[in-house]
């Protein structure tokens, strides 16, 4: 059997390694960055890095992202209003730049749902590292208490404050120089597994058709990403589409030119930022830079989901990066002696060093209900429009703020913002839900009344749920459960 995995990105990946595991003959098909880049060349587009003026985390802020997003931008073409919409012509797509913090323990309840057989759970364990963050810092230093007993005696069943779980490789960890904001080969998906035992193809699909001979056959358009962009036509028994919530919606639209009733939604988390003084939590001075504690909070009426981000590492990410596009590093070691002051001195009350190690970047992530956003597709390209419900400002400050800050002071958890920061529309980078419409509870695509059993849907964009806390991980164990019975 033949099967054809379209998109590279981290399900896509996890999908053909799954496949390959139980002997299916697999090739997965998606453009590298390079050959994305060689293609707009030939097309004489000006390459041209942009400016992020989305300020969600310096990782975006990084040359090879800035780069990446770019030519990926030129490349899957779309016109967004009042939306940050992100799609990465690269190996392991986002995860290759993020790929760190996977929510597992908020996910659990909606991951159980799934019941994915023993096979299903191993090969999840075996190819997805999970790296406990309180646990690790009270195993490699004495100094650094293990807080979980203290999140225990805070937490109930409305308000649950537990250690972040990081997709890190743990034995690849330096203690002096921990992953963070910069590429590292223990997050997972920052380095591309070369290891595989299933066909890859630089290339990128342009339609999907049906065999209008053998119904049970499908054929691919694939435009290979060497020089002379040769076209050519592969059959497959199966096809599985893991191209995101935006690059899926595309190619379904281009291959069968359905007319929707009315645009498709495209579902994302709204996000608000602000600062939180955390007195008795303080992270040590090696640090992970990405979440350190998460929080599940039930309100009267809403469910929200707070990373807590060490503001240190940032501050540090933010400065060298300045350094950096000014041309200035040769200030960089004076910086780096600062920052060692500060630290040297973290543990005395009260000086900037304590107070430092105690503030955290707190990101509230909110539920997708509050989004109306739309996606259409039209004459080869992508149009999103950003929208939340109405009203949705006041209701945030209103209801959802008071309420938060109000729980959060109950635990010694103190805002320092008098309003939180609205992020961008689309700044969460999780987008669901624009193909769920078009096909059903397995995935498969809905055509002409008729449900294709062999074309599925396994990324985001074929699900109507998405969790509120990060949902990438539920996403992956999903698309394992849907394609868990092919034979």
């Amino acid at each position: 059997m033949k099967i054809a995995v379209i998109g590279n990105g981290i399900i896509g990946y996890v999908v053909s390694k799954y496949l390959s595991q139980k002997g299916f003959n697999v090739e997965c098909i998606s453009p590298t960055l390079e050959s994305a880049q060689t293609y707009l060349r030939d097309k004489k587009f000006k390459l041209k890095n942009q400016n992020q003026n989305i300020n969600i985390s310096p990782k975006l802020k990084r040359e090879d992202v800035i780069r990446c997003k770019s030519v990926s931008d030129l490349y899957y073409s779309k016109d967004t209003n009042d939306f940050f919409a992100l799609e990465l012509a690269c190996e392991m797509g986002l995860a290759k730049y993020w790929g760190a913090n996977l929510a597992c323990a908020a996910l659990d309840d909606d991951i159980r749902k799934l019941k994915l057989g023993k096979f299903e759970k191993e090969f999840l364990k075996s190819i997805i590292p999970i790296l406990d963050v309180q646990e690790f810092y009270s195993k490699k230093s004495h100094k650094q208490k293990n807080i979980k007993d203290y999140f225990d005696r805070l937490s109930t069943k409305r308000f649950e404050l537990k250690s972040s779980k990081l997709a890190i490789w743990e034995n690849k960890c330096l203690l002096n120089n921990l992953p963070g904001f910069n590429f590292s080969k223990a997050i997972f998906g920052n380095s591309f597994d070369k290891k595989i035992d299933y066909k890859i193809i630089d290339g990128r699909v342009n339609k999907i058709q049906l065999d209008n001979k053998n119904k049970k056959l499908l054929e691919l358009e694939i435009q290979l990403s060497n020089g002379n962009q040769n076209r050519f036509h592969e059959k497959y028994d199966y096809i599985f589409v893991c191209c995101g919530a935006i690059g899926s919606y595309r190619l379904i639209r281009k291959s069968f030119n359905y007319k929707p009733i009315e645009k498709d939604i495209i579902k994302h988390h709204p996000l608000l930022a602000t600062l939180c003084f955390l007195p008795f939590l303080p992270y040590p001075v090696n640090h992970f830079e990405t979440a350190n504690i998460n929080l599940e909070c039930k309100l009267k009426n809403d469910n929200v989901y707070v990373n807590f981000i060490p503001l240190l590492g940032s501050i540090k990410e933010i400065i060298y990066q300045s350094l950096n596009r000014k041309k200035i590093n040769f200030l960089r070691p004076i910086i780096v002696l600062i920052f060692k002051f500060i630290n040297r001195f973290s543990n005395i009350p009260l000086s900037p060093g304590w107070f430092l190690r105690r503030i955290y970047i707190s990101n509230i992530v909110l539920s997708s209900r509050f989004t109306r956003s739309r996606i259409f597709y039209k004459s080869g390209k992508i149009y999103i429009k950003g929208k939340f419900i109405k009203n949705f400002h006041e209701y945030v400050f209103n209801n959802i703020w008071p309420s938060l800050i109000l729980e959060l002071r109950k635990r010694k958890i103190y805002n320092l913002f008098f309003k939180p920061i609205i992020v961008a529309k689309g700044a969460d980078l999780h987008y669901a839900s624009t193909l769920f419409k078009k096909t059903d509870n397995d995935g498969s695509l809905l055509i002409n009344e008729d449900y294709l059993k062999n074309i599925k849907i396994l990324d985001a964009s074929s699900s109507e749920y998405m969790p509120t806390a990060n949902p990438t991980y539920y996403f992956i164990a999903r698309a394992i459960k849907l394609i868990s019975k092919i034979k």
